[in-house]
């Protein structure tokens, strides 16, 4: 590939963000985490779990679903009233991200069943008396209302749904995102974003999808040197000395950094990831911790 093709592919990568759901304003830090989830590759054994708390009319959904469409078929979108069967097979078809809105009117023991693909990637199905362990490589993005109106900015956001009690399962999610409306000083730009986008969405979303899939099919795996990994550890161990009381920032959370890593490194067209992806990582999880 010519070298000025090359930095152009490497320039909308990093700044892919700006071009997800664009009528949509605001909400930059969702977008980038969203970002990073459309590049890691469940398959290669990468995890990245997302959960998303904002209020009715935020555009937590829209932003969802738009990013469902680049997946184009490599995803799934399902809601509250989906059941535990469909849910698994679902999840034998491989999607690499799962896309779940109402998870908080979710029945509770349909929400439980996801833990063992959240945590091993596998779904076990019982047939003929005999239980059968199959793979279920996703990733899962869960979309909640808060338990109150709006979301309280001082108070912790796994505090904040009405599933907080259910620990094993928040404790599965890398990252807890708030979603917050935008202010009524940009209805007018909304506005004209909506009527716009009848002409571009679709062209938009054809050419981010390219875009991504190309850019995984080059970079499939990528890997991280031992002592680089070790100072994700140290760092998630700093995290907890100083939060001691987020029920999220555990062992677990290094899995999270590192596949978020290695999306960045793909994004930025590289097979190793380096410091600055850490560096990225923790700037971005700075901002919600």
């Amino acid at each position: 590939m010519p070298q000025k093709q090359n930095k152009t592919i490497l320039e909308l990568t990093q700044g892919l963000s700006d071009y997800i759901s664009p009528n949509i304003l605001g909400n930059k830090l969702l977008k980038k985490f969203l970002t990073l989830q459309l590049f890691v590759n469940p398959h290669e054994g990468e995890k990245f779990h997302l959960l998303l708390v904002g209020s009715t009319a935020c555009g937590k959904t829209e932003i969802a679903q738009f990013i469902n469409k680049i997946m184009s078929g490599r995803s799934a979108f399902i809601q509250k009233d989906a059941t535990s069967v469909g849910i698994r097979e679902i999840l034998m078809r491989n999607p690499q991200i799962l896309f779940i809105d109402e998870f908080d009117k979710m029945k509770k023991d349909t929400r439980s069943m996801l833990l063992e693909s959240m945590q091993s990637q596998t779904v076990t199905t019982a047939k003929h008396n005999e239980y059968v362990v199959s793979d279920a490589k996703v990733n899962v993005t869960a979309l909640c209302n808060p338990i109150r109106s709006e979301l309280n900015k001082d108070a912790p956001l796994s505090s904040q749904v009405s599933f907080s009690k259910e620990y094993f399962l928040l404790s599965r999610f890398h990252i807890i995102i708030p979603v917050f409306a935008p202010e009524s000083f940009l209805y007018g730009d909304i506005a004209e974003g909506m009527e716009k986008k009848r002409y571009t969405e679709e062209n938009l979303i054809t050419k981010l999808r390219e875009l991504v899939y190309k850019v995984k099919f080059d970079y499939p795996t990528v890997s991280i040197d031992l002592p680089l990994a070790r100072k994700v550890g140290d760092y998630i161990h700093y995290l907890k000395d100083m939060n001691p009381n987020n029920i999220l920032i555990t062992a677990r959370l290094i899995e999270g950094f590192l596949s978020a890593m290695k999306a960045r490194a793909r994004m930025c067209q590289r097979d190793k990831c380096s410091s600055s992806d850490l560096d990225y990582i923790k700037d971005l999880y700075k901002q919600i911790l």
